[in-house]
């Protein structure tokens, strides 16, 4: 539309000058010293079009000739930049191929005209660690830091976790946890940052500060659950080994300073009973009937029984409580006969084990029984159960004594019901 309209314009402008020109012609006279030149006025202006145009052309071929260096090297840096791009691309795919010399060799020999050379080092220093060339590795990482462009969100972050996971590839742990104390202190909240922190602490078996790094974990979830609940009670169970064989105090604070949540599970409590002192049993009896109002844990009910408090009665009394709703569990039934055995409540203890049994055989509750019958001066039935016990724990067969006699028992019972 526009060309039309200035071809429109040019077109009146050419027909008004020669309307003009055909009432008046006119001329044009020059003159230099003794020379005149008279021409009309008509060809004086195509002279003047054509000087101007030729003048025009010249000056334009003149700048092109001027800027034909400037657009040659221009071509030649576009021709490198797709050629470096095309060798990262074949590099990063030979990387993943596992042709490691071809990789580091493609890749550096890219790098030198690429503009995302970082990218270029980074691999270059991975198919060097999978070479065995650490000493070039590390040159391929410091080249990285140099070229890093200061504009590109995260590349500080993905050369340290490189440098890291090298690092951690040719198990050196200190320098690995080096470099991730550097990048967690800029870093703080990165995932893969702190999981690769946790696995370095782990490997190099820094428990202190594994303990240190945990609620950072668990805050950023840099982990997945599962594992992380399994590193945590690691560390836990380390850690109270270790203020175990300190003072008393330390040893106190620390267990304190671990959430409720976790002080009240296995095997974490199991763990913190047995390093407690015989002097403070009443301390530990006190935190598993805590952590069985949360929920029921059949090996904490065992060890409530091996605690020996202050108060035995008491202690009985606490345990029998479990028993609503548990009336055939014949561990939880062994260990009230236990505490009834230890609280010299010998009829209590009587019908408990003998209920136990009645569900489920077992040498311990035989031999406790025995014991029990010894105590009432029932030799003659203690010895019985002293030999069932046994013949269940050599995987004997049963005398036909002891057989005939567990029938009448058992028929009485049946009889008397």
């Amino acid at each position: 539309m526009k060309l039309l309209l200035v071809a429109l314009l040019t077109t009146l402008g050419a027909v008004s000058l020669a309307l003009i020109v055909r009432e008046d012609p006119g001329y044009i006279l020059i003159g230099y010293g003794d020379w005149t030149v008279e021409m009309a006025l008509t060809l004086f202006a195509l002279f003047l079009i054509a000087a101007f145009a030729l003048g025009y052309v010249l000056l334009r071929t003149l700048i092109r000739l001027w800027q034909i260096p400037a657009q040659t090297r221009a071509w030649n840096a576009r021709r490198r930049l797709q050629a470096s791009r095309r060798g990262l691309a074949l590099g990063l795919l030979e990387l993943t191929q596992e042709r490691w010399s071809e990789a580091e060799k493609r890749l550096v020999r890219s790098a030198r005209h690429s503009d995302a050379a970082i990218l270029n080092f980074l691999g270059a220093a991975r198919a060097a660690q999978h070479l065995g060339a650490e000493e070039r590795r590390d040159d391929y990482l410091s080249q990285a830091a140099n070229v890093m462009p200061n504009n590109l969100p995260g590349a500080e972050v993905a050369l340290g976790v490189t440098r890291a996971e090298l690092q951690m590839a040719s198990e050196q742990w200190q320098q690995a946890s080096a470099t991730l104390a550097d990048l967690r202190e800029r870093n703080p909240k990165h995932r893969h940052v702190l999981a690769l922190s946790a696995n370095v602490l782990h490997q190099s078996q820094d428990w202190d500060a594994l303990n240190a790094l945990l609620p950072a974990l668990r805050r950023h979830k840099a982990l997945p659950e599962a594992a992380l609940q399994a590193l945590t009670t690691e560390v836990r169970l380390i850690q109270l080994d270790k203020h175990a064989s300190g003072a008393r105090e330390a040893f106190e604070a620390y267990w304190l300073s671990i959430p409720k949540s976790e002080r009240l599970t296995q095997p974490l409590l199991g763990r913190y009973l047995e390093l407690l002192p015989s002097d403070a049993a009443d301390r530990g009896l006190e935190l598993i009937r805590d952590a069985q109002k949360h929920g029921w844990d059949g090996a904490l009910a065992r060890r409530y029984t091996r605690l020996r408090g202050s108060n035995p009665n008491q202690q009985f009394q606490h345990a029998e409580s479990w028993l609503h709703g548990r009336e055939n569990d014949a561990d939880l039934l062994l260990n009230l006969g236990q505490m009834a055995q230890r609280a010299q409540l010998w009829g209590k203890a009587r019908s408990y084990l003998e209920t136990s049994l009645s569900l489920r055989p077992d040498a311990e509750a035989y031999r406790v029984l025995g014991e029990v019958l010894l105590e009432i001066g029932d030799s003659e039935a203690a010895a019985r159960r002293f030999r069932q016990g046994l013949d269940l724990a050599t995987g004997s067969k049963p005398s036909p004594s002891g057989a005939a006699v567990t029938r009448v028992q058992t028929l009485s019972r049946v009889n008397a019901a």
